[in-house]
């Protein structure tokens, strides 16, 4: 099983998110961007402390997207921001 690694951006604004990437918002709430259509939302799954999302990631605009995933730089963004 292969792993869809995405990786850590600083978002310009929520509404404009860099696809393909995840962030963090108001010091506790993961986004997820999708990397085919850009759509973007917030993360709802378990992850773990090496970044792996459980269950596996789908579009939430539901382009086809679907992965399953591993949230680059997880342990230390969680760190310094997540409440």
């Amino acid at each position: 099983m292969a792993i869809y690694d995405i990786p850590y951006a600083d978002w310009e604004s929520r509404w404009k998110p860099t696809k393909g990437t995840w962030t963090i918002f108001a010091g506790k709430h993961v986004k997820v961007s999708c990397p085919d259509c850009g759509a973007f939302g917030n993360l709802d799954h378990a992850v773990a402390d090496d970044g792996t999302l459980n269950p596996s990631l789908v579009c939430p605009e539901e382009c086809g997207f679907h992965v399953f995933g591993r949230l680059l730089n997880y342990k230390e963004k969680k760190g310094e921001e997540i409440c």
